[in-house]
């Protein structure tokens, strides 16, 4: 699903983090219906592994996202 949004055509792409870092319903960040409890999620120091960052990098250049000159 990320790569269909990052080579869309839009102007911005956005992916919850939640998503990129595979976690399951416990890191909801909103629960309709519900008025309390949400926006609480934050993501843990060092979730964000070097694999993830290199295949979020490869993703980014192949879709024609990175900035000019990278």
């Amino acid at each position: 699903m990320v790569r269909l949004v990052w080579k869309s055509p839009a102007r911005t792409a956005i992916a919850p983090m939640q998503d990129l870092l595979d976690l399951g319903c416990e890191a909801r960040m909103n629960r309709p219906g519900s008025v309390t409890g949400n926006w609480r999620w934050r993501m843990e120091p060092g979730a964000l592994s070097a694999r993830l960052a290199g295949r979020l990098g490869t993703l980014t250049g192949a879709s024609g996202r990175a900035p000019e000159g990278q």
